[in-house]
């Protein structure tokens, strides 16, 4: 008896498992786009770190576009 009592306690309701599975997807998609907006930031990284662009914002601060 008490085991039967203590499993329906502690089992999460069907309401709770679709809760947690729909805040995992939210999580999921926020992953995604964060794993997208990285991908981006990481090519902006490399491009203004390339010595090309470099010396073209160099020769505009400077004025010798």
């Amino acid at each position: 008896m008490f085991v039967i009592v203590f499993l329906v306690i502690n089992t999460p309701t069907a309401n709770e498992i679709l809760k947690q599975r729909e805040e995992m997807e939210l999580l999921k998609n926020e992953l995604e786009q964060a794993k997208m907006i990285n991908k981006e930031l990481e090519k902006k990284i490399e491009k203004i770190s390339s010595p090309e662009y470099i010396e073209e914002e160099a020769r505009r601060k400077f004025g010798l576009v």
